[in-house]
């Protein structure tokens, strides 16, 4: 059924023909001309809903039309009742001539599928969708002793084989309990019901392929409350929130109140929590080495507790866009937040974009020194992090026309993204911005099993950099790298169950599916220039008891020791095989995996990335001396398994940079990063 504009808009359009105003042409005309594009939604199976036909009466609908705006996104569909439909689940749409499953249940991904979500498709004209049902398998949720929102202590959800479970099911209880997680039937295997547990698995990420049942973990709960004085300890300004935690487990979640500026212009900024008889300040992250400040996440429950909010006096800093804006947000044009007197901004600034240009930094009015946002490890550079305000002022970003340079993983990946509804995907391409007339500074890793990163191929030039030697590149215009492959023993798993990233083509002349879009080049290394005596490009040297992987002519990355047993390991600054020196600008992915004897890591000046799962397993690490002043990124995972108490020890000058660099790293909150 049409939209009630869309009605009002034909009806119009009717009457003015038949008054003489619009011929029909000129009525077609209009309608190719609309500011919109319809929508028909149509179903086999199920329906809709139910209305009154007067020929009929009570009829099942199956057929619907909507609009959407030209050029904008699908953002809503009609619903399907396929709950008397044995057998089979709704998981989303099909047009003719699409190949791919359009999501819109929630479902992550269905096997047999190409899949893509329907909140990102744009249409381009009218267009019809078909509802696609697969056969299901059911999710089964119980309890011996609570009820759900059905009333029924237990629920049955159908689920297409290939999907995450897409959400958790909550308890219908006034005890005083919450609900931990779930225990598979017939196994010992305990999922989370959150992501907020380090060592288990949450529920959400389990791969539907069976039939399956959850039986409900159910614990005994505490009573935690938040007061505050001023301001609000929530978005609507309430002075008191209350919640129930597991008795004698952690908070886990960070709770904080927003900062503000009072009606006498005095502003004020949340420090963190306070409660009686403990003299410690609870901060809702883990982000200062002060002694008496602690994570609340990590505050262990075992009673009834109050905290009081703790504020102080603050400067407030407002940031001008000047022309640019947030990348979620093209309308904001400045921001405004909130420094405690006394304290560097840290990380308190705001990632911009602008068509064109690349971000410098930040400037004040009382100062001609731009303040850089990204650290680019010249000496001499002021960070805006580093900045300590003696009033309330602000910033004016500052910009320089720049290049997007474009580096394409080819058949690797960067990495997996999921979208607000759950939809997974390979991260296949990344944007660099470089400023005119200046070099890189650096680029995203990819990852593909059974290979390694060789090196870049400019796409205009078909010059390959390797690896290294993309630092220092100077682009004159917008360029695209593409990924370079060389076999080799990069085993890790690809991530579980991803939709592939969506790769442009022409549709037109449809691609060959057997043939891979732009597929990666593999690079031989004979193809390098090479003295006799040289070692060669991806040679594998071994110096000192550690692994070596030749990547550049002047670059080598540490692969790992030469035993798993070592107690004791240094990433050196160089190294020299046969008379040539080597400077050491990588530890490689996985390089200390499971060294389960492994007490101490020094890390050389010249590490530029540390590869996912570096110390993955390392349950005996307790100190990483980190000598770098260049280290850009940290991989994925690079400290799970790390020991609870490990300490990583960095240049006094990148604390505070190096602190957002190994965060969320798999570690425990425990494990701390600290100043030499």
């Amino acid at each position: 059924m049409k939209s009630k504009k869309t009605k009002i808009y034909s009806v119009i359009l009717f009457l003015a023909m038949v008054i003489g105003i619009c011929s029909p042409n000129e009525i077609s005309r209009v309608n190719a001309e609309g500011d919109s594009y319809t929508i028909t939604w149509v179903t086999t199976k199920g329906d809709f809903g139910t209305e009154y036909d007067e020929e009929h009466g009570l009829v099942h609908v199956t057929e619907e039309e909507s609009e959407v705006d030209k050029g904008s996104e699908i953002s809503e569909c009609p619903l399907i009742d396929d709950s008397e439909i044995s057998g089979e689940v709704f998981v989303g749409w099909q047009t003719s001539g699409d190949n791919a499953l359009y999501l819109s249940k929630g479902f992550s991904n269905v096997d047999g599928y190409t899949c893509k979500s329907l909140y990102d498709y744009t249409p381009t004209s009218d267009v019809v969708f078909n509802a696609v049902f697969v056969k299901s398998v059911n999710v089964t949720f119980s309890s011996d002793k609570y009820s759900f929102y059905n009333g029924n202590k237990s629920i049955t959800e159908k689920y297409p084989k290939g999907s995450l479970i897409n959400h958790s099911i909550a308890i219908d209880t006034v005890d005083k309990v919450v609900l931990t997680g779930w225990k598979l039937k017939g196994t010992n295997t305990v999922y989370a019901d959150d992501y907020m547990d380090e060592d288990l698995d949450c529920i959400c990420d389990y791969v539907v392929q069976n039939d399956v049942e959850f039986e409900a973990i159910v614990k005994e709960a505490c009573t935690i409350t938040f007061k505050t004085d001023i301001g609000g300890v929530d978005s609507e300004g309430n002075k008191e929130h209350s919640e129930l935690v597991e008795k004698d487990g952690l908070i886990k979640y960070s709770y904080t109140c927003d900062d503000f500026e009072d009606s006498d212009s005095k502003c004020h900024k949340f420090i963190g929590w306070k409660t009686t008889g403990d003299s410690n300040i609870y901060v809702p992250y883990d982000d200062d080495d002060e002694s008496n400040v602690k994570c609340l996440p990590d505050y262990k429950v075992t009673k009834d507790v109050v905290f009081e909010a703790v504020w102080a006096d603050a400067y407030k800093i407002t940031y001008n866009f000047n022309g640019g804006h947030p990348v979620y947000n093209e309308d904001e044009t400045e921001t405004t937040l909130y420094v405690e007197k006394n304290k560097p901004i840290k990380n308190n600034h705001v990632l911009l974009e602008k068509e064109g240009y690349v971000l410098l930094g930040y400037k004040s009015d009382d100062s001609s020194t731009i303040y850089e946002v990204e650290d680019d490890f010249e000496d001499g550079s002021h960070m805006i992090y580093d900045f300590v305000p003696t009033k309330s002022m602000t910033f004016t970003a500052q910009w320089a026309e720049g290049y997007k340079i474009t580096f394409e993983a080819g058949e690797g990946y960067f990495g997996t993204s999921t979208d607000s509804r759950g939809n997974s995907e390979y991260i296949r391409t990344e944007l660099v911005l470089c400023v005119k007339g200046q070099s890189l500074k650096g680029y995203f890793t990819p990852s593909r099993q059974g290979y390694e990163l060789a090196g870049w191929k400019n796409q205009s030039t078909g010059k390959v950099y390797y690896d290294d030697e993309i630092i220092g590149y100077v682009p004159n215009n917008d360029e695209t790298f593409i990924a370079v492959w060389k076999e080799g023993n990069e085993d890790d798993p690809e991530p579980s169950n991803p939709s592939p990233s969506p790769s442009p083509t022409n549709p037109s002349n449809p691609t060959n599916p057997s043939q891979p879009v732009n597929p990666s080049p593999e690079v031989s290394p004979s193809s390098v220039p090479k003295t006799s005596d040289a070692p060669k490009l991806f040679e594998t040297p071994t110096v000192n008891g550690g692994k070596f992987v030749i990547i550049s002519t002047n670059a080598a990355r540490y692969s790992g020791p030469t035993k798993k047993s070592v107690k004791k390991a240094t990433v050196p600054d160089t190294i020299t095989v046969n008379g040539k020196t080597f400077k050491v600008t990588a530890v490689k992915d996985n390089a200390f995996k499971n060294c389960k004897k492994l007490k101490s890591v020094v890390i050389g000046k010249n590490v530029k990335t540390i590869g996912k799962n570096a110390f993955y397993g390392c349950k005996n690490l307790k100190t990483i001396t980190v000598n770098t002043n260049s280290l850009k990124s940290v991989g994925k995972n690079a400290l799970k398994g790390v020991n609870k108490k490990c300490k990583i020890l960095v240049p006094k000058k990148k604390l505070s940079k190096y602190k957002s660099k190994f965060k969320n790293k798999g570690q425990k909150k425990t494990v701390k990063v600290k100043k030499q």
